[in-house]
């Protein structure tokens, strides 16, 4: 649990990497992450989580998310509105194997420099927002 403001290095890459048995993380609202530009595999494998609150994560600077979330099997929603994805050049594998994930809006993402959209969205039976302007995106 974080109670005051944490800042978070340019690259923490793996920040909750395969923590399996964690259930919920609270006081994700006081990381700074306005620095951050690689969020590659944060929450990777982090099986027992059914939510996140990412609502005050600052991404303009991020720049890979490459399986960020990837083998959450048991996260139901994602509430990723605020996140600013214009510098993300990587989302391959975002979402893998997300299988209880059933509502996620996409609306606002930006993926024009994203490399490999393709891969972002390997989801089961997710009611995606946003999913066609995604898969119709053309690569640069």
């Amino acid at each position: 649990m974080l109670r005051s403001e944490t800042s978070v290095p340019p690259s923490p890459r793996s920040g909750f990497y395969c923590c399996e048995a964690l259930k919920q993380i609270e006081g994700l609202e006081y990381l700074n992450t306005s620095e951050v530009k690689d969020m590659s595999y944060m929450f990777y494998d982090c099986k027992a989580l059914t939510s996140l609150d990412l609502k005050n994560f600052n991404t303009k600077n991020v720049t890979d998310m490459n399986s960020m979330f990837a083998k959450c099997g048991a996260l139901k929603s994602l509430d990723l509105m605020n996140f600013n994805t214009q510098n993300v050049t990587d989302m391959s594998s975002m979402f893998d194997d997300c299988w209880a994930l059933t509502s996620l809006d996409l609306k606002n993402f930006n993926t024009e420099r994203n490399r490999h959209e393709e891969d972002v969205l390997r989801l089961q039976d997710a009611d995606v927002a946003g999913s066609e302007e995604l898969q119709h995106t053309e690569r640069h």
